[in-house]
């Protein structure tokens, strides 16, 4: 790589190249040389010798070839950082040397170590200005301003400054895309492999919150091993304790001066280490270190830098992680909370909400699953099988709005209105007895019967009349159950309506009020016309209720798909009456789903539980009434059914 900033004339013996330590142990070494090759490195036989540990024995030198200065990295440990005017070349490849060319003032960065080089042509009798060499850097200030930047230009440029920021924009890419924690580690583990070449063992490290926690290593890997080895954390407890007391990025050497390394590094063979605190907005989340093992290579201040800006990357995506799964932790507990809600209003039908999102879900998946036939083409996502579920969760939530005597109402009559027929059926029975008493003693003073037969005809007359009302108040408490009425009790019950008994004050009264009778007259099940009315409203109130959750957008169609799971595909539904195409697959799943259990449940208080088979049957029976979509019943019976009937058994 070659930079012709400044045209240099140099000659042998005609110019002066100064180095001049201004950060480092050796900070304020200066030489002056006229040579043609100067050798800079931590060897004794070097022309510019350096104390910095991180710098190699034989780190680089200085070339003069024909009107150039040129530095090259010998294929150092570490690598070089190269600074020309405004920009840095990153010299680091242990395969190959690497060369640059200096202009007239430059600066090389190795190790700890920052050295200015100034080169002087005597022949011009030009001397550095104070400010150049006072300074720590002596390059030209300037203001950069840009305004429409292509960034796949700005990209490609900063790669070749350093080829290892490829792996910045890679990470910092993927990681936008990437859920699950596992994800993001590999991805992470990945990219510092890539970037360091040198480093052997990555591993990040959680640190206790209190005094009850442990430290815990949740990933430890080799390079080139997928698998995380289960051992115990490598880092010493004294560079852990550093880096979580002071926040800061740590870099060790083994060898490097004034640094004594622990038993756990000496055990681990540890050349070099670089730990890195991991960030968060409100805590500290843990320490990301990397290190490299017997013979390997070492780290540099670039280094640190480099793993500095991948432990944030990595602290941001752990936290974006651990948020984004606290909030699907609160929204399954308020999804709970909801279903709960409903089962605590409507106990009859406790359960339903969970097994009719099972069923949901199996069918959407057993959808997705297949390549050929109707389904070829319908596809769903994982986000979109999770709204579909939630969907199905809170399909009845609408039910916390519907009166409770229509919701809880567990026969055709209200127990007060049970309680108050039978409370007449008792008055009818006195009433009976005395009307038989009366008609006896009339009859007996008319036909001047002795008072034997008085009583005996008194009785009779009771008996007949106690066994028909004692007949009809069976057939009420027969029927008060929200079985399917027969025509024949139908008949009976509309005689009984009719039947009238002698109050105290002498007044007739009807023994079944009409709303009574209306409600004993229910063809099935427990509710009249009107709270039919009010139950269906449940599915309108629920898309209602729902529609003022501010969902995000994967979830952005769970108050339709729950709001319509009533619909019919020939238009017969309620409560929009929408029809066709307009009727989603998700809907039709569900609507499938919310039948079968409806049916099958063992948890209604008026009827018996069907079974698997005679559920089937209902649903192939409206498939091909054009209510329910036929393919998916189908499905739904093939596939799910005897899963569904293998588990119960």
């Amino acid at each position: 790589m070659h930079i012709n900033d400044i045209d240099i004339s140099l000659r042998h013996g005609s110019f002066l190249i100064r180095l001049s330590v201004i950060r480092g142990p050796d900070q304020g070494k200066d030489a002056v040389f006229r040579d043609l090759r100067i050798t800079i490195g931590r060897g004794t036989r070097n022309k510019f010798g350096l104390r910095d540990g991180l710098v190699s024995q034989q780190h680089g030198e200085i070339l003069l070839s024909g009107n150039k200065a040129i530095y090259r990295d010998l294929r150092s440990r570490h690598g070089s950082l190269v600074r020309l005017n405004t920009v840095s070349i990153n010299l680091h490849d242990r395969s190959q040397i690497q060369e640059i060319e200096l202009a007239e003032i430059s600066q090389i960065e190795i190790g700890e170590t920052s050295i200015r080089v100034m080169i002087e042509d005597l022949q011009q009798e030009k001397s550095f200005s104070p400010r150049e060499t006072q300074n720590d850097t002596v390059f030209e200030e300037r203001v950069v301003k840009r305004s429409t930047v292509n960034v796949d230009d700005v990209t490609r440029r900063l790669v070749s400054q350093d080829p290892r920021l490829v792996n910045i924009f890679k990470l910092s890419k993927n990681l936008n895309t990437a859920i699950g924690l596992n994800e993001i580690l590999d991805q992470i583990c990945a990219a510092t492999f890539d970037a360091f070449p040198s480093a052997k063992v990555f591993a990040i490290t959680t640190v206790p919150q209190d005094e009850k926690q442990k430290v815990n290593t949740i990933l430890l890997r080799e390079r080139n091993e997928r698998k995380s080895r289960e051992v115990e954390p490598i880092l010493s407890r004294s560079l852990l304790h550093q880096v979580v007391t002071t926040r800061e990025s740590v870099l060790f050497v083994r060898d490097a001066s004034g640094i004594q390394p622990t038993e756990s590094i000496i055990n681990a063979s540890i050349t070099a280490c670089m730990a890195a605190p991991l960030v968060g907005q409100r805590e500290l989340l843990g320490v990301m270190q990397v290190d490299t093992r017997g013979q390997g290579g070492l780290f540099g201040p670039d280094d640190l830098d480099l793993f500095t800006v991948l432990s944030s990357y990595t602290a941001f995506a752990m936290e974006r992680v651990q948020l984004t799964q606290a909030i699907k932790e609160q929204f399954e507990g308020i999804v709970r909370l909801s279903v709960a809600a409903i089962d605590a209003r409507d106990p009859s039908t406790s359960g339903h909400s969970e097994r009719v999102a099972k069923y949901t879900q199996l069918l959407a998946e057993k959808v997705a699953e297949q390549s050929s036939g109707p389904f070829a083409q319908i596809n769903f996502s994982r986000e979109e099988i999770v709204e579909l579920r939630y969907a199905a969760l809170l399909h009845d939530f609408g039910k916390i709005g519907v009166r409770e005597s229509v919701l809880m109402k567990p026969a055709r009559l209200h127990p007060d209105d049970l309680r108050n027929i039978l409370t007449r059926f008792e008055a009818a029975r006195a009433a009976a007895s005395r009307d038989a008493y009366l008609s006896a003693v009339k009859t007996g003073i008319e036909k001047d019967l002795s008072l034997e037969s008085v009583q005996s005809r008194a009785i009779a007359i009771e008996d007949v009349r106690i066994r028909m009302l004692n007949m009809a108040e069976n057939t009420i408490l027969q029927w008060q159950p929200g079985r399917p009425l027969t025509s024949k009790a139908q008949k009976e019950l509309i005689r009984i309506g009719k039947l009238t008994y002698s109050r105290s004050d002498g007044k007739r009264e009807l023994l079944l009020q009409p709303s009574e009778l209306e409600n004993m007259l229910i063809p099935r099940g427990t509710l009249n016309a009107q709270e039919w009315e009010d139950m269906h409203s449940h599915v309108s109130k629920s898309r209602e209720f729902l529609c003022q959750i501010p969902w995000t957008k994967e979830f952005a169609k769970i108050p339709d798909i729950a709001g319509w799971h009533h619909e019919k595909l020939d238009g017969s539904g309620y409560p929009d009456g929408i029809s066709g195409d307009k009727i989603s697959y998700q809907v039709r799943i569900l609507t499938i789903a919310d039948i079968f259990d409806a049916m099958t449940a063992a948890d209604r208080p008026y009827r018996s539980a069907a079974t698997f088979e005679r559920a089937m049957n209902v649903l192939i029976h409206e498939a091909k009434q054009g209510l329910l979509d036929r393919n998916l019943v189908t499905l739904f019976c093939k596939e799910i059914v005897p899963h569904l009937n293998q588990k119960k058994k």
